[in-house]
């Protein structure tokens, strides 16, 4: 087990030196609003079909099959609306997501300069995600993630397809802290209209602490996303206060995107129920994205 994991980690820093160039921002999105709430690092402390998207091995954190909707209502009328499943297994867990990024309202003219639009065109880009996290020991999962890509403007569209892998360790040295590592969203897309565009390749890295007070607690968690082509670094911190493990309340901070550094949101647990809720205000008076999501969990 132990060169399982080491040949895997030797694997992801080996591809952290590739150059590549970047494109598909969709890829980069917090797709529900308990993801867009900390800053997407909930991932590292919470499980649902969500995980798919980040790192797949944090996938071994589902405790029961669930299903959830998410609605985000983003700046200039575009929204993402997701829907996740995930089921945990006898050796490891699957999670499945669809999601889908939508704008309208394009105003498209030919070559000849006009004060009126000759017609109206959208913008939409789908991804199908598919993932399953391995129990490798109870402390240590490997997973991966195969997703099918399809984006569209106007008439034009293209299709690609991505892989993401990583490893989670739990309980890491000390009970409830844990640690994340994978590589994300390695793969192609077809060019759209003669013009290519290559995928966000990037190395995330993550680890979170949880703070057990009884009837409260707490937990702390930090993530980075390095992007390969740009050098950029992605360095998001997030944190979850919980009452009884039924009331929520989130906070995530974004320290290098001063477009939306900041966001809140909340959540409680009813029966067999989760609803959750997120706000993120953008700089410069641009607006607030909001985002709702019902899960469903089975006993």
């Amino acid at each position: 087990m132990r060169y399982i994991v080491s040949f895997l980690l030797v694997v992801i820093l080996s591809l952290a030196a590739s150059e590549v160039k970047t494109g598909n921002n969709f890829l980069k999105l917090e797709y529900s609003p308990s993801y867009s709430a900390t800053a997407g690092v909930i991932s590292l402390f919470a499980g649902d079909g969500g995980n798919v998207n980040y790192n797949p091995a944090d996938l071994d954190k589902v405790e029961r099959t669930s299903l959830k909707f998410s609605y985000v209502s983003m700046v200039e009328d575009s929204k993402v609306m997701t829907f996740d499943y995930a089921k945990k297994g006898k050796n490891g867990v699957f999670g499945l997501q669809l999601s889908n990024y939508y704008m309208d309202g394009f105003e498209g003219r030919d070559d000849v300069p006009s004060d009126d639009p000759q017609w109206d065109f959208e913008y939409q880009s789908l991804v199908l995600a598919a993932g399953y996290s391995y129990f490798v020991t109870n402390n240590i999962s490997l997973g991966l993630t195969g997703k099918f890509l399809n984006e569209k403007i106007d008439s034009d569209d293209a299709q690609g397809y991505a892989f993401s892998a990583g490893v989670n360790y739990k309980n890491a040295f000390l009970e409830n802290l844990n640690f994340s590592l994978a590589i994300t969203d390695f793969g192609e897309m077809n060019d759209m209209d003669k013009e290519s565009s290559e995928l966000p390749e990037a190395l995330f890295a993550g680890s979170s602490y949880y703070l057990d007070f009884g009837s409260l607690g707490v937990t702390a968690a930090l993530s980075n996303r390095y992007i390969f082509e740009d050098e950029e670094n992605n360095l998001n911190v997030g944190l979850e206060f919980s009452y009884e493990k039924r009331f929520f309340l989130r906070s995530g901070y974004r320290s290098e995107n001063e477009g939306r550094p900041f966001s809140v949101g909340a959540g409680f647990h009813v029966s067999h129920f989760v609803f959750d809720y997120a706000v993120t205000p953008l700089s410069d008076d641009l607006g607030t994205n909001h985002g709702v999501s019902v899960k469903y969990t089975f006993q």
